[in-house]
């Protein structure tokens, strides 16, 4: 272990906490080189953006200001307040953008520019008499 950023601290095993106030709690070859960064545990982590964080995991890489990955496998936050809760292989990389999970999901810069084009004006009408069928109403007396 090696805790050689000024403040930073280091448990587990073959872990370096690089950066200034950074800290690596505990797994195996995980590495936290952003300024105030941390990496909780798993295997081969690395939070090198300032103020990152990843909690678990294998080979995540969080490498922008303040993004964040839970866990899962192989997964990315590379720009500001980005995040990915967990999965495999997914790639937030729209500011403020957030992955929950599933395989191979990639959010960019903008996606969202179309998405007039994927939500109809209106559902259709056979859409909304499937959705009231199946409510209850109930009154009180």
């Amino acid at each position: 272990n090696c805790p050689s950023g000024s403040g930073a601290v280091t448990f587990g095993y073959r872990n370096e906490a690089v950066g200034d106030y950074s800290s690596v709690l505990g797994g195996d070859v995980n590495a936290a080189s952003g300024l105030y960064s941390s990496v909780s545990g798993g295997r081969d982590n690395v939070a090198s953006g300032q103020e990152s964080s990843i909690l678990g995991g294998t080979w995540n890489k969080a490498s922008w200001y303040y993004c964040s990955i839970s866990g899962g496998n192989k997964n990315q936050a590379s720009t500001s307040y980005a995040s990915v809760s967990g999965g495999r292989d997914n790639q937030a990389r729209g500011w403020y953008s957030s992955i929950l999970g599933g395989y191979n999901n990639v959010i960019e810069e903008n996606s969202n520019q179309d998405l007039n084009e994927m939500i109809p004006e209106k559902f259709p009408e056979e859409r909304i008499t499937s959705l009231e069928e199946g409510i209850t109403i109930i009154q009180k007396n």
